[in-house]
């Protein structure tokens, strides 16, 4: 058993309309983290500002990057925890998440914890999405918002790769699950998403970013583009059922035969 220590950062880039929800939720955590580092990429629309004059945020660098990778690879480096989570400046943590991830994360035998994650639209809930480790040889069937990783992961194992510009997540929980790091599952909500967000508006990139990782980590590039092809012609399914109006038979799917299993709220 050991006292473990929690990292967290927020990758932020002109979101001064989300950026306070994301760092109250930090700030209103049962057990608050050892330290917050806040990494701008140069906004000039008042998140800068917001995110300095914060009590709860420890440190902010500010900053060009190369996109969403490198900003998280510049947190991870600066971050003094044993363990590090990444939440996105429209995202939002539960109140005991870093109470629950402390908990667990004493056991050193794990290397990454991750929960459960909630849809928003708008104000209102949308839909519960619950992990699903034992298909990320499939796809991103965990949720990154909910990603608790240690640092001497990183260390051992490599840093986000800044060749993907949308999979980012998938690429680095693909690499480390094939490489034997134990995953460990909460089935409690760790984390809150907006429906919108850029993986959602560059859906079929991350789909074909998604095939590039698993070709090249699990050397099967046939069985990857033609998983990849079926992912584009169910998602594009799915979006006409819904225009549609077929919400049940969507629901239906997500529960009963989906790998990324989702409960509409």
């Amino acid at each position: 058993m050991t006292n473990t220590t929690i990292s967290i950062i927020t990758p932020c880039l002109n979101a001064v309309a989300t950026l306070g929800r994301t760092i109250a939720s930090v700030a209103a955590q049962t057990t608050r983290p050892l330290e917050y580092i806040i990494i701008d990429g140069g906004s000039t629309d008042g998140s800068l500002e917001l995110a300095r004059n914060h009590p709860a945020v420890t440190r902010v660098v500010s900053g060009k990057d190369t996109g969403i990778a490198d900003a998280f690879n510049k947190g991870i480096r600066m971050a003094r925890g044993d363990v590090i989570g990444i939440i996105n400046a429209d995202d939002w943590y539960e109140p005991e998440t870093i109470e629950y991830c402390t908990a667990i994360m004493q056991d050193e035998s794990i290397g990454v914890s991750h929960g459960v994650l909630r849809y928003w639209n708008g104000d209102k809930p949308y839909a519960i999405f619950y992990p699903n480790q034992e298909s990320l040889l499939k796809e991103m069937t965990i949720n990154h918002q909910t990603m608790f990783v240690r640092r001497n992961i990183y260390k051992t194992q490599g840093f986000y790769d800044l060749n993907y510009k949308y999979a980012m997540d998938y690429e680095l929980a693909l690499r480390l699950f094939v490489a034997g790091v134990r995953f460990h599952t909460v089935n409690t909500v760790f984390a809150n998403m907006s429906l919108g967000g850029t993986s959602q508006r560059h859906w079929i990139a991350a789909y074909i970013e998604s095939a590039r990782a698993k070709s090249r980590i699990l050397n099967k590039p046939i069985a990857s583009w033609l998983y990849c092809l079926w992912q584009i012609m169910r998602t594009t399914t799915r979006r006409m059922l819904l225009r549609m109006g077929q919400e049940r038979l969507v629901d239906t799917w997500r529960k009963k035969i989906s790998v990324m299993c989702k409960d509409s709220l």
